[in-house]
């Protein structure tokens, strides 16, 4: 009876302790992609591209010749990442505004992209 209340006692301990940290620590600390005019730049698989663009909350608008391309930004840490077309690109917030990282498909670095505030 005695190990029976023990162990009632100690999952009723650590159980709480779990509760208690779910509480306190919260959601991920979210760095959200400023919204303005940007520059695109990107060059996967050793192809340059360049286009205006624009964020406005947590969606990236290209604008392609002939077309916008919408991308919703899922915010990291560091910046955000979006997806296009199986490849992911990352975005790591740099100095003045400034937003960099690598393209990714599949896990593999296919190359590199970034977002330059327009003035």
């Amino acid at each position: 009876m005695k190990n029976r209340i023990r162990a009632a006692a100690a999952g009723l301990a650590v159980g709480a302790v779990a509760l208690t940290g779910t509480a306190i620590s919260g959601g991920e600390a979210a760095a959200k992609v400023p919204s303005r005019n940007y520059t695109w730049y990107g060059n996967s698989l050793g192809t340059p591209s360049q286009a205006p663009a624009t964020v406005r909350g947590n969606t990236l608008i290209i604008y392609a010749p002939g077309s916008k391309q919408f991308y919703r930004i899922v915010p990291t840490r560091s910046g955000g990442y979006f997806d296009a077309m199986g490849t992911r690109y990352i975005l790591h917030k740099r100095a003045r505004g400034v937003l960099s990282g690598p393209a990714q498909w599949g896990g593999l670095v296919i190359g590199n992209n970034k977002l330059v505030p327009r003035r």
